[in-house]
């Protein structure tokens, strides 16, 4: 699982992404910004351990590679309604940009679900999601 500074930006930035998954099961991974210290959680008990801090200023959900296959799947769904994760995996490959340094696959993995569902592509120098403009590879 990916907990590196960058990730956390990345995830931060993808508001669409945070909205989709803001639902607090068991096995999600957090990013909690409290001001005095920054905490990483994972479990069930996220909204009641939130609650003992005052001065929480940000929640990123940190999704795993799993739940942004998840996100994926109804684009990759072949004539007999399964997933075709054949097509996925290469697509992962194809739409990596080469100018945009990956360090993770959870990196790669949400690189391509905002690629496919929102049309938009990391931007290291401005650090945000841009949309792409006039490409569609």
């Amino acid at each position: 699982m990916d907990f590196s500074e960058k990730y956390i930006k990345m995830c931060a930035e993808a508001e669409e992404i945070q909205r989709e998954l803001f639902c607090g099961h068991y096995d999600d991974y957090v990013y909690i910004e409290c001001g005095e210290k920054d905490i990483m959680f994972s479990g069930v008990f996220i909204f009641d351990f939130c609650k003992k801090f005052r001065n929480i200023q940000k929640i990123v959900m940190l999704p795993r590679q799993d739940q942004l296959q998840q996100m994926l799947s109804p684009f990759y769904v072949d004539e007999n309604g399964k997933v075709d994760w054949r097509e996925m995996y290469e697509d992962l490959f194809y739409h990596l940009p080469i100018l945009i340094e990956i360090d993770t696959p959870e990196q790669a993995w949400l690189h391509l679900v905002m690629k496919v569902k929102y049309n938009k592509i990391w931007d290291d120098k401005k650090e945000k999601w841009v949309e792409m403009e006039g490409r569609d590879d």
